[in-house]
């Protein structure tokens, strides 16, 4: 086997796919892009319990920060298939 190309066993492992980062585990893999999508979910419904708009706002710059990455990987994807001509 060669170096760097087995699966590492436990919970979940974090690998590089399509340029981006991805955690897996055995039913649902995570991209970062869908976790600071959850991450900022949470924090707003959690400012919107406690009253605290900073926690808001830092929810939805989470959200923001999620579509920007899933919206660079797309053009990244699309950038590469035109490179090999698909």
């Amino acid at each position: 086997m060669r170096l760097g190309t087995h699966k590492p066993r436990g919970r979940g492992y974090r690998a590089s796919g399509r340029g981006r980062d991805t955690v897996y585990n055995e039913r649902n893999p995570m991209t970062d892009e869908k976790i600071d999508d959850l991450k900022g979910r949470a924090k707003e419904a959690a400012g919107d319990l406690t009253d605290d708009d900073s926690l808001k706002r830092e929810g939805k710059i989470d959200r923001a920060s999620g579509s920007v990455k899933d919206a660079v990987g797309d053009v990244a994807d699309k950038a590469k298939d035109v490179a090999r001509g698909d």
